[in-house]
């Protein structure tokens, strides 16, 4: 049921949601990083499956230049009117 509603509350996200989520998105970027080696692997990774070198770069300028009508027409074009499917690993209780 938690699921369900944070999905019917997604229309009303904010724009410093966005904002928040965009930042924690490039942060994580940012510390993945940190090392000589963790750069190497990013280029030749980038490199090897056509991205080019600057991959990195390019992807920050995109994800920054998201607005939040772009976000918000997304979320109802995957989740307006779409069932939602409950899947249950485990024993299920029908009782809930």
């Amino acid at each position: 049921e938690g699921l369900k509603s944070e999905l019917q509350s997604l229309p009303s996200i904010t724009d410093e949601e966005i904002e928040r989520g965009k930042n924690i998105l490039l942060g994580a970027l940012r510390r993945s990083l940190q090392t000589n080696s963790d750069w190497a692997y990013e280029i030749s990774a980038s490199e090897f499956f056509g991205l080019g070198f600057n991959f990195y770069k390019k992807f920050q300028d995109e994800v920054k230049s998201i607005s939040p009508d772009q976000v918000r027409n997304t979320l109802m074009k995957y989740t307006k009117d779409k069932p939602v499917i409950t899947i249950v690993v485990g024993p299920y209780n029908e009782k809930r």
